[in-house]
C-alpha cells in the first residue's frame, strides 16, 4: 500500500483531489509573524468575541488542539527513515539501527567497525497538507465541534531560563526534526484559527483554555492532544487523545496513581508530584542526580498509591523528599553560576517543570500547594 493511500486511511475518508476545506479561515491582513503572550490569546478569546462567542453556551463545543503534537506526528510520517551501510561490499539498507545491528550480530560482523549513514526520504509536501486538512474534518467531525483553535509553541519559554543543572530539553537538540516540519506549522498558522505562543508553553495555554470554559462556562470544551502533563490537572478538565480517540475525563483535585502494564501512570495532584519528584526524560530533566540512594517510578508507586487525602498525601512526600536529599544541595547551572537550594527551594524549582499555568496570572508555586492545604513544614 502507497505512503498516499495509507495517510487517507489513517485520517478518514476522502482522497487527494478532495481540496474543498470549509473550516479554512479568511486570516488575510494577518500578521503571521505575531507572537502571542498568555494573556494576549487569553483576552482575544474571552474578552475581544472575535473568536469564541460572548457567552459560551451549551450550544457551542469547543476543540483547544495542541498543534504542534499535530503536526510533528503529521511531518514524522511523511517521513521514510532508513539506515544504510556496506558490509562486506555489499551495500544494505535497514529500517532501523537496532535492525541493522540485529544483521550484524547474525552474519559475525563487528557492528563497531561499520560506517553507516541515516537515510530519509520525505512525500511530496502537498500529501502532508491534504493529511492535515483532513485531520482538521474530523475534528469537527468526531468532537462535534463548533470551533477549534490551534496552538503553537514560539520562543522565550520561561522554562528554557529556569536554573537547572541541564537546560529545559536540551536532550532534543540532537533530534531530527521531520523535514516539512516548518511547512505544515506555516500552513496551520496562515489558514486557521492558530495562534503562536511565546513565554509558555503552548500546552500551558491549552490546559489553562480548557479548564476555564469547562469550569466557568455551560459550554463543552476538549483539548486535543496526548501529553501526559495534561493528567496532572488540578481542576476539572478534559482531553481527546489525538492518537487513540479515546476521551478522558478528569475530576482534578487528588487524583490518583495507576498501573499501565510497567508503566506508573496517574492523574491530578497525585500525578503532578511524581513528575516532580522524578522528572521528565522526555522533557530532559531530573532531580533525582541529587538523591542519595536509588528512587525510582515502582518505589514512588508503592509508597504514595493509596493516599486519599491531599495533605497526608503531601506530609508524606514532603517528608520522603527531605530524606533523599542532603541538607544543601549545591550545583552548577547550565549558565556556569553555582547555586545552593534548601530542600523547599529545590521542590519550588523542579515543580514549576511540569506544572501547567491555568491562567495567565498563575504563579502557583510547590509551597502554595503546601499551604493551600494547611500543610506544616520546616526548612
Amino acid at each position: 500500500m502507497s505512503f498516499k493511500t495509507d495517510m487517507f486511511i489513517m485520517t478518514g475518508k476522502g482522497t487527494p483531489e478532495d481540496s474543498v476545506d470549509k473550516y479554512k479561515r479568511d486570516n488575510r491582513g494577518k500578521d503571521l509573524d505575531k507572537e502571542w503572550t498568555y494573556q494576549e490569546v487569553w483576552d482575544e478569546l474571552f474578552s475581544s468575541g472575535n473568536v469564541l462567542p460572548k457567552p459560551l453556551t451549551e450550544a457551542h463545543r469547543v476543540v483547544i488542539v495542541d498543534a504542534d503534537d499535530v503536526a510533528y506526528r503529521i511531518a514524522a510520517a511523511c517521513d521514510k527513515r532508513s539506515v544504510v551501510a556496506t558490509i562486506r561490499g555489499e551495500k544494505l539498507e535497514f529500517d532501523n539501527k537496532t535492525k541493522l545491528k540485529q544483521f550484524c550480530e547474525d552474519v559475525y560482523f563487528d557492528f563497531d567497525t561499520l560506517d553507516y549513514e541515516n537515510k530519509v526520504v520525505s512525500e511530496d509536501i502537498s500529501f502532508c497538507l491534504n493529511t492535515v486538512k483532513h485531520t482538521i474534518k474530523n475534528m469537527y467531525r468526531d468532537i462535534n465541534a463548533t470551533h477549534v483553535v490551534f496552538f503553537l509553541g514560539g520562543s522565550d519559554n520561561f522554562r528554557l531560563k529556569l536554573p537547572l543543572p541541564i537546560k529545559y530539553k536540551s536532550n532534543r537538540k540532537s533530534s531530527r526534526k521531520p523535514t516539512h516540519l516548518k511547512a505544515i506549522r506555516e500552513y496551520l498558522n496562515k489558514y486557521y484559527q492558530t495562534y503562536i505562543i511565546k513565554d509558555v508553553e503552548a500546552d500551558d495555554c491549552c490546559v489553562g483554555i480548557t479548564q476555564h470554559i469547562i469550569n466557568n462556562t455551560d459550554a463543552y470544551a476538549i483539548t486535543y492532544q496526548r501529553d501526559k502533563d495534561f493528567l496532572q490537572a488540578l481542576t476539572k478538565n478534559r482531553y481527546y487523545h489525538s492518537v487513540t480517540g479515546e476521551i478522558t475525563e478528569l475530576s482534578g483535585g487528588l487524583g490518583k496513581l495507576y498501573l499501565e502494564g510497567n508503566n506508573v501512570k496517574g492523574q491530578g495532584l497525585s500525578w503532578l508530584l511524581l513528575q516532580t519528584m522524578l522528572g521528565d526524560a522526555t522533557d530532559g530533566y531530573s532531580p533525582k542526580q541529587f538523591f542519595n540512594v536509588r528512587y525510582a517510578d515502582k518505589s514512588y508507586y508503592r509508597q504514595f498509591k493509596d493516599y486519599d487525602k491531599e495533605k497526608d498525601l503531601l506530609l508524606a512526600w514532603v517528608e520522603q523528599w527531605k530524606s533523599l536529599l542532603p541538607e544543601v544541595i549545591e550545583y552548577t547551572t547550565w549558565e556556569g553560576v553555582e547555586v545552593k537550594y534548601d530542600w523547599l527551594e529545590l521542590a519550588n524549582l523542579f515543580f514549576k517543570l511540569p506544572y501547567m499555568m491555568m491562567h495567565p496570572e498563575d504563579t502557583t508555586t510547590f509551597t502554595d500547594i503546601l499551604e493551600r492545604y494547611e500543610v506544616n513544614y520546616e526548612k
